[in-house]
């Protein structure tokens, strides 16, 4: 008789972004997905606003720029199940302006 140990979706979901703190245009940016899983992760899906931006536990963002800002999810998945973790990015302009309570970003 076999004996099958514990297996599990993916749990502990989280990102983390390099570097921390503020984030200024025209840096680069790494996102990181990581979870527990047993069996581990098979996929990694990145996604922000429903858009599907890569499929490797680490998204890099080159050059980023304002409207790079916003909500960016992790999807985890294995044989198990999936589970998504989520983090918002805020890109600070180096020089910004208002304008009828819209922000513009001057180049």
């Amino acid at each position: 008789m076999r004996t099958v140990g514990n297996t599990n979706p993916p749990k502990n979901v989280s990102v983390s972004i390099t570097p921390s703190g503020e984030i200024l245009e025209g840096s680069s940016v790494t996102l990181t997905c990581s979870s527990d899983a047993n069996p581990p992760v098979q996929n990694y899906n990145w996604f922000k606003e429903k858009i599907l931006l890569g499929k490797e536990s680490t998204h890099i963002i080159p050059n980023i720029s304002f409207q790079d800002s916003g909500e960016y999810k992790c999807k985890s998945s294995n044989e198990h199940g999936s589970k998504y973790s989520s983090v918002i990015l805020n890109v600070m302009c180096k020089l910004m302006f208002t304008l009828y309570n819209l922000k513009f970003c001057v180049l």
